[in-house]
């Protein structure tokens, strides 16, 4: 019998946010459009929110009105009313998302780095004021370009040096095709092609390559990394040559400062290091009494007690071990620079459900920010389902058709006990006190920072450029519960950069570019005490159990409804004093909704979102037709002549034997 088990639990461990440092520079040519930034005030009355500033070149041009422009009839389907014009001219389709949000999406990807001007035709939906019959404003696509990060030199076996391998990173600006990414560089060794495998990841911008095959032979060599943007559009190329140590020379090759959650100092060796030496007394940080290492394949990351600012002298002894306990034969000083950490937000832990047991308490981390921006957006109950056809629990697709802002404040984190908001510090939202949560409902909380919430030290000054802002009428005035349909918040996906973005600033906090939607975190949370988990087999039985996430008892007379994908109750039950029910259904369910007073509970039942079994043979076997017996005898062994005694064990669960009473 094959079986899915589904479960679903609260938070559970710290989840540790990575950044990616790259820069580049795009500077227009002569003769390029610029933005046209004046607005005329009187169109707020008409339009809430627009797509503007620099976008991606995938990105639909949406435009969302103060009040309703269609009827619902028109809603989902394509326009044939004519209702943008663009210079230069786009090709694609306009789409009425709902009564008062219109999206027009481009057949191809816009050019990299153009200045677009839009025209809507604003008279075809309203009665204007002859002044008011065209919007008229301008965007960019993001400048296409690139990065290349060089991250490792390490053998495929520890103690076969000769056949190396190079990790490393290619960024760029925008999304990229993947095929046309793999063809921008090549590697060469002494005049011989490398093969380069490739993995992609961070929506078509980080693409992460193994050049394959490297020969560390007896003398020094080096390999020639040849990239070209011409693949992707762009004039521009790059060259970077690798050092290969020769064998035998056992040396430092890099030193970095890694600046997270536990700052290290992270130290590259040429060669792999024997992971059960004594480093101390080897490896020494100036005024530093006491660290701790680390050692994993050719690397020794390095611990100071506390967080560290400033410069410091790192000083390597000889007599580092490699793998093969072949010593260093001579040490070097390094200067390390401790830098202030960027500042940042993040969640912390996982999970989607937030027990009443203390309120409904939310956890987070920050980093030098003095303030941060929450903002809440309620999926409403009635709408649950809808939302978990195309999402998880944690997505975020097509909020708008589900959900609504309920909330927008920003909470200092200055008076909060915190001495130094230079480094991570652990900070607490009670979401009962700022929204009234309406039990079913499922919330998503977004964490964001502005550039003057900022308690990062600037080095010569602030910069002054502005910060960057998503719409025209930014909707500060919304911050309390209500509709908020005059916000810019309804449109849910500010995903847009400042008219002044520069891709080269965009990790330098003293810049605007810094401050974009890609630094707001998000997270769905349900508050619920129901703890779910089902079992479904292939008789059609689907198991389910309820517990109490705070005290993990069975939970009695709870009410039991498994729906499918339409939205239709297949079967119903109500869990018994065990806390366990059996629902029998032809289909499979495509969702759990349990209810037990005011509390609500789901969980999507879809075969690729069952726990994993793969490790455990649980499968067994399934009956299709017949009776299943098996036939075993009292030993393993006989000798000739011995007599042979059976048994017989027969599994009749649809009773098709009668029983001897019945002969």
């Amino acid at each position: 019998m094959t079986n899915n088990t589904w479960n679903k639990i609260g938070f559970g461990a710290l989840a540790v946010l990575a950044i990616a440092l790259i820069v580049f520079y795009f500077t227009p040519g002569k003769g390029a459009k610029t933005f046209n930034s004046a607005i005329n005030p009187a169109f707020g009355e008409y339009i809430s929110s627009y797509t503007a500033g620099v976008v991606s070149s995938g990105s639909p041009i949406r435009i969302i009105f103060s009040k309703d422009a269609v009827d619902s009839a028109a809603v989902g389907n394509e326009t044939s009313a004519k209702l943008f014009e663009f210079s230069p001219s786009i090709e694609g389709t306009t789409v009425w998302h709902d009564k008062r949000t219109v999206e027009f999406k481009p057949t191809d990807r816009l050019i990299s780095g153009q200045i677009y001007e839009v025209h809507l035709l604003l008279s075809k939906l309203f009665e204007v004021a002859s002044d008011l019959n065209t919007f008229e404003y301008t965007f960019q696509v993001i400048p296409q370009n690139f990065e290349i990060a060089v991250e490792n030199i390490k053998p495929y076996v520890k103690t076969q040096l000769a056949r190396q391998k190079i990790e490393g990173t290619l960024f760029t600006a925008d999304f990229a095709e993947n095929e046309s990414v793999e063809k921008m560089m090549t590697a060469l060794q002494d005049g011989k092609s490398l093969r380069i495998n490739w993995t992609h990841a961070g929506e078509g911008k980080q693409h992460l390559f193994v050049v394959e095959d490297v020969s560390r032979k007896d003398a020094a060599s080096t390999v020639k990394l040849a990239i070209s943007g011409q693949a992707i559009g762009i004039d521009q190329s790059a060259d970077k040559e690798v050092e290969i140590p020769a064998l035998g020379d056992f040396k430092v090759t890099n030193v970095r400062v890694e600046q997270g959650s536990s700052q290290h100092v992270v130290l590259q060796f040429s060669d792999p290091l024997s992971e059960t030496q004594n480093l101390e007394g080897l490896i020494n940080i100036s005024d530093l009494s006491s660290l701790d290492f680390e050692i994993k394949d050719n690397e020794i990351r390095v611990y100071p007690p506390v967080r560290q600012t400033g410069s410091r002298t790192l000083s390597v002894e000889a007599g580092i071990k490699n793998s093969l306990n072949y010593k260093m034969p001579a040490g070097g000083s390094f200067e390390v620079a401790f830098e202030q950490l960027l500042p940042a937000v993040r969640f912390t832990g996982k999970g989607t459900i937030l027990p009443s047991s203390d309120g409904l308490v939310m956890p987070f981390e920050a980093v030098n920010l003095k303030s941060v921006d929450v903002q809440i957006i309620k999926v409403f109950e009635n709408n649950v389902l809808q939302f978990l056809q195309v999402n998880s629990y944690e997505g975020n697709q097509e909020l708008r058709r589900v959900g609504k802002p309920v909330l927008k404040k920003t909470v200092s984190l200055e008076n909060t006990g915190v001495t130094d908001l230079g480094k991570w510090n652990r900070f607490t939202l009670d979401l009962s006190t700022l929204i009234n949560a309406e039990p079913g409902a499922i919330y998503q909380v977004r964490i964001g920072f502005k550039k003057s919430y900022l308690a990062y030290v600037c080095e010569g000054g602030e910069e002054t450029s502005s910060s960057n802002s998503v719409s025209a009428f930014d909707g500060d005035d919304f911050e309390t519960e209500g509709e908020g349909d005059e916000s810019y918040w309804d449109s849910y996906e500010d995903y847009y950069y400042g008219e002044d973005y520069d891709w080269q600033q965009r990790d330098n906090p003293c810049h605007s570019s810094y401050y974009t939607s890609n630094r707001t975190v998000k997270r769905n949370v349900i508050a619920s005490d129901l703890g779910l988990i089902a079992k479904r087999g292939g008789d059609g039985n689907t198991i389910i159990i309820a517990t109490d996430l705070k005290s993990t008892q069975p939970i009695s007379g709870v009410q039991l409804d498994l729906y499918d994908y339409q939205q239709q109750v297949i079967g119903s039950a109500s869990t018994g004093a065990d806390g366990k029910a059996v629902i029998n259904t032809k289909q499979n369910p495509f969702v759990l909704v349990a209810k037990s007073g005011s509390q609500r509970g789901y969980l999507r039942l879809e075969d690729g979102e069952s726990l994993s079994l793969s490790n455990f043979d649980v499968g067994g076997e399934q009956v299709h037709k017949g009776l299943k017996g098996f036939l075993y005898g009292e030993r393993g062994v006989w000798r000739p002549g011995d007599s042979l005694y059976l048994s017989f064990i027969l599994e009749d669960r649809i009773h098709k034997v009668k029983s001897p009473t019945d002969w």
